[in-house]
């Protein structure tokens, strides 16, 4: 038997990458940064957990999971990486619970076409990604 699961998210800009994880959905978006929603299979809906305020425009995206963290990986026009957090305990830096926090956030120089994420074997860190730049800066 064949169940179609629909739901209906009004997204009023143009959306770039999404990303699942489990029931988890991030929406990268070029005007309004990242969306971070669940779905729930009770009302089959879409439920906004948090959002970046901060308007980027994000180019692509990913998310890296180390139980039981997760983190939100995205890349935008000015040549920068995010790393943004879903942490609602921590709730007067988050809003409580509605922003996305950002953990780190650096310059790379490139423009960033893709995020590759990967295993490596460092004592202290168990989650990498990798860049795939662009030919044309």
């Amino acid at each position: 038997m064949l169940r179609l699961l629909t739901a209906l998210l009004r997204l009023q800009y143009y959306i770039v990458d999404i990303k699942v994880v489990r029931n988890f959905i991030v929406i990268a978006d070029i005007y309004r940064s990242v969306q971070f929603l669940t779905w729930r299979e009770q009302d089959k809906s879409l439920t906004l957990l948090a959002k970046d305020y901060e308007p980027c425009p994000i180019t692509t995206l990913d998310i890296l999971v180390e139980m039981p963290r997760m983190a939100i990986v995205t890349c935008d026009n000015d040549r920068n990486v995010k790393l943004l957090q879903y942490d609602p305990r921590r709730a007067v830096e988050s809003k409580k619970g509605f922003r996305l926090l950002c953990t780190a956030d650096f310059h790379i120089g490139h423009r960033a076409a893709s995020i590759v994420p990967h295993q490596v074997n460092y004592h202290q860190m168990s989650i990498g990604c990798a860049f795939r730049m662009d030919a044309v800066l």
